[in-house]
């Protein structure tokens, strides 16, 4: 999968998510709830890319401070 159809699926999925959650409020929804989904549908897909981009490097830099010793 290319970056370009990664970032496609990932922004209709958002645009749906947030559609999704307005006609909810529409039909009566709580408001709390459906911003609650609205904000897990948009910030999960972020946040998963945030952990998979820092997952090397926290392993490296938790390895390189164990080679000095006092």
């Amino acid at each position: 999968m290319t970056l370009a159809v990664y970032k496609t699926i990932k922004a209709t999925t958002q645009l749906a998510g947030v559609a999704a959650g307005i006609y909810a409020m529409q039909q009566g929804a709580d408001p709390m709830t459906a911003l609650t989904i609205i904000g897990v549908i948009l910030a999960g897909p972020e946040f998963l890319e945030y952990r998979i981009a820092n997952e090397g490097s926290t392993a490296d830099a938790s390895d390189s401070g164990s080679d000095s010793e006092d």
